[in-house]
């Protein structure tokens, strides 16, 4: 028996362009990481610090609020 002819038989809901924009913005997103991936390993390991190591020391002697 076809498809058609099935009760409640619905078709699939055909791509819009909200589709294609989504599809652009993943492919998008998927490029940055590369550029960033690639731009970071230009950098040696030992100079890539942590961000906490930029933060400034708390003054001897005083209590930490």
């Amino acid at each position: 028996m076809p498809r058609r002819e099935m009760e409640g038989y619905e078709p699939r809901p055909r791509n819009d362009a909200y589709t294609v924009l989504m599809v652009i913005s993943l492919l998008a997103m998927i490029a940055a990481c590369a550029v960033l991936f690639f731009e970071l390993r230009k950098y040696p390991p030992d100079q890539l610090l942590a961000p906490e190591s930029y933060a400034p020391k708390p003054a001897p002697g005083r209590p930490v609020r």
